[in-house]
């Protein structure tokens, strides 16, 4: 139910990172898969390093949350959230500086 693949690495043979296959994503959300046809396949090498760092950050926010006694109540695929204030609708997205 999983793919695994390895990071592009320059020391050694590097990590693996692990993608839901179709059948699996919708086991987990009863939800038919993306028709976005990059939504379950291997990571462009480009894309490796930016990749890494966001599993990275979602690791450590999952674990440290309880100690921070705050709840994860939902989770989105990257540029997915849009938030509903005030009536109205924002979607958050990241400038480049």
């Amino acid at each position: 139910m999983l793919r695994r693949f390895r990071y592009a690495s320059l020391e050694g043979s590097g990590q693996f990172y692990y993608t839901l296959t179709p059948e699996s994503f919708y086991l987990i959300t009863a939800m038919t898969p993306h028709s976005r046809p990059g939504a379950f396949r291997e990571v462009g090498i480009a894309r490796h390093h930016h990749t890494h760092c966001l599993a990275e950050f979602i690791v450590r926010t999952l674990i440290a949350a309880p100690a921070a006694q705050a709840d994860i109540g939902d989770f989105m695929r990257e540029n997915s959230l849009k938030l509903t204030i005030a009536g109205t609708i924002c979607i958050p997205t990241v400038r480049s500086p």
